[in-house]
C-alpha cells in the first residue's frame, strides 16, 4: 500500500513538473506606461497587469504573460534582437507597420480616442488642427501628435511638455495652458481620481482615433492565441471585471 502510495505521488508529482515545464514566459512589453495601463510597479497594479493575468489564466498553463516596463527605446533595441515577445494596446502607426506586415497583429481590443481637453472658463471647439492656432497645447514628452506636428514646427501652436498626463491636466485646471491633447484610457480613469480634471471639458471631435491592439514578434502562435482570446472580449465577465477596474465599462 505504501509503495503504491508513493508510486501515486511521485506520478502526481512528474505530472506538475511536465506541466510546468511546458509553460513559456512571454514577455509583455509595455513602454507606454502611463496611467491607467500602469498604476505602480511595486505592489503590481494596472491595466496592463489585468490583462496579461487574464491571458496567462486563459493560455492554461501554456503561456505566463509577465509585464516588463521599459522605455521606448529599450523596446526597439528588444524588437532589434528579434526574440518572441508582445507589445499590448499600440497601433500600427505607432511602429511604422501601417501594413500590419512587420509583426504579428491582433484585432482590436478597443478603440480609443485622442482627445482635445480644455478648461470651459476658456473654451476650445476643436474642428481640425488650425482650431488650435495661437493655442498653447500641453503634450507628452517623445509623443507624436501627427495631425498637429505641422503646425507646432511653424510655432502656430505652441507645444508645452510635461511627463504625466495629470500634470498637464493640472496645468489646464489652473489656466496655465489652453488645452490639452490626452487618450481617453488615461483622462475618463483621472477625471475619477482628482475632482479638478472632472470640472474639465472635452470636445466633440477628437484629434484621431486609435485602435489598441497587440503585436507578436516572431511567434503567429502566440498572436493566434491572443486572438481567440479577444473572441468574447465583449460579453466576457472576466474581460468586463478588467475594463471596469479602470473605469473603460
Amino acid at each position: 500500500m505504501k509503495i503504491l502510495h508513493g508510486l501515486v505521488l511521485f506520478v502526481a508529482l512528474l505530472m506538475h513538473t511536465t506541466w510546468a515545464s511546458a509553460t513559456e514566459t512571454i514577455s509583455f512589453v509595455v513602454y507606454n506606461s502611463y496611467v491607467p495601463i500602469i498604476l505602480d510597479t511595486q505592489p503590481a497594479s494596472g491595466f496592463a497587469y489585468a490583462v496579461a493575468d487574464l491571458l496567462t489564466k486563459r493560455s492554461q498553463g501554456r503561456f505566463h504573460f509577465v509585464v516588463q516596463v521599459v522605455p521606448r527605446k529599450r523596446l526597439d533595441h528588444m524588437l532589434e534582437s528579434g526574440d518572441p515577445l508582445v507589445v499590448p494596446f499600440v497601433a500600427p502607426s505607432f511602429f511604422a507597420d501601417e501594413a500590419m506586415t512587420r509583426y504579428f497583429w491582433t484585432s482590436p481590443l478597443f478603440v480609443d480616442r485622442q482627445l482635445i481637453v480644455y478648461n470651459p472658463a476658456h473654451p476650445i471647439d476643436y474642428k481640425l488642427p488650425d482650431s488650435l492656432r495661437g493655442k498653447i497645447l500641453g503634450g507628452i514628452i517623445g509623443f507624436h501628435y501627427a495631425p498637429l506636428e505641422a503646425m507646432i514646427a511653424k510655432g502656430e501652436i505652441t507645444r508645452e511638455d510635461a511627463v504625466k498626463d495629470e500634470q498637464n491636466l493640472a496645468k489646464l485646471a489652473a489656466a496655465r495652458i489652453d488645452a490639452v491633447t490626452i487618450s481617453s484610457l488615461s483622462y475618463n480613469y483621472l477625471r475619477t481620481v482628482d475632482l479638478r480634471f472632472g470640472e474639465l471639458e472635452t470636445c466633440p471631435t477628437p484629434l484621431y482615433p486609435i485602435e489598441r491592439r497587440f503585436f507578436v514578434q516572431g511567434r503567429a502562435d502566440i498572436r493566434d492565441f491572443i486572438e481567440s482570446a479577444l473572441a468574447d472580449v465583449a460579453t466576457s465577465p472576466e474581460w468586463h471585471n478588467v475594463f471596469s477596474s479602470v473605469h473603460l465599462r
